[in-house]
């Protein structure tokens, strides 16, 4: 081989050489992992997780979707269809339900917008008629006591009132309770929001088929001003503050109302018993109790 083919054969080989080399390629951050799985990604998912679910939650309460809401409407449902059967039997007489000779006369002191009426409406007014009013041990009175500021609460007693005039007072009562019940006032208490407006009190008389002009003619007249505040007078006689409050044979439950039927039966007993020893105090349960004033001036 020539000098001038072998210095080719060189150049040759030091081209492939110098073509042949690649520059190494650096190392990627994070050792190669992906990015998506970074802690700052991880922070942002878990974040948006927590925001979604707080709406969700929220979404739930103000619309009323809860459980509370719909077991409390299914059974004043309930409570609605017995006294349809004690109306039946001669048992209902305006606010009161029940024997005028029942060896037991409860007085409950409620407010249509107070949410732990609307519970014990729900849960425990049903058992009371089933098991006690229905056998006659028992006569059951609705007594007013607003007790939340502004004007809804007195409206609802008054259109009630109005509704009693025509022997429509519990169908209105439940009426009233189950609106409050659809619009989750168990989960989530919102008051004088207008459920309670003159106008849906009206629409919901017309709802049940009362006789609309005599219940606006009444309605409108403040009719019933003068009971409300006599109602929740009487109360606060007897030191009631809050809703729901109860008197038992004129005498005050101290603490409120039981949390059970077998609550009820127990103070029941005890005062079928010895009719002359003080009324037993049940188990506290929550009430209503504002620091303003409800009733307005008329």
């Amino acid at each position: 081989m020539s000098n001038r083919q072998l210095r080719r054969e060189l150049r040759r080989s030091g081209q492939v050489t110098r073509a042949g080399a690649r520059r190494p390629t650096p190392p990627s951050r994070g050792g190669g992992s992906s990015s998506l799985l970074s802690f700052p990604f991880i922070a942002g998912v878990a974040v948006l997780v927590l925001v979604l679910v707080g709406l969700l939650v929220w979404f739930s309460m103000s619309t009323g979707g809860g459980d509370g809401g719909s077991e409390a409407v299914a059974e004043i449902e309930q409570g609605s269809a017995l006294i349809a059967e004690l109306k039946e039997m001669g048992l209902v007489d305006g606010t009161s339900v029940g024997r005028e000779d029942a060896p037991l006369h409860l007085e409950a002191y409620e407010d249509f917008q107070c949410p732990f009426c609307l519970r014990f409406t729900a849960f425990q007014e049903g058992q009371l008629l089933e098991q006690y009013v229905k056998t006659g041990q028992l006569r059951l009175t609705y007594r007013h006591f607003p007790v939340f500021s502004g004007r809804e609460s007195v409206q609802a007693a008054q259109a009630s009132l109005c509704a009693a005039e025509q022997n429509a007072f519990w169908e209105y009562h439940h009426k009233l309770f189950r609106v409050q019940a659809e619009a989750g006032q168990i989960e989530n208490e919102r008051i004088n929001v207008g459920r309670f407006s003159d106008e849906n009190l009206k629409r919901y008389a017309q709802e049940l088929g009362l006789d609309m002009e005599r219940f606006n003619a009444c309605f409108d007249s403040d009719k019933y001003l003068d009971q409300v505040q006599k109602d929740k007078a009487e109360g606060q006689s007897y030191g009631l503050t809050g809703t729901p409050s109860f008197v038992l044979n004129g005498r005050p439950l101290v603490g409120g109302a039981p949390q059970t039927i077998d609550g009820w039966k127990s103070i029941f007993d005890q005062v079928l018993g010895s009719s002359s020893s003080p009324t037993p105090a049940p188990t506290e349960t929550p009430t209503a109790n504002p620091t303003a004033a409800a009733t307005p001036t008329p």
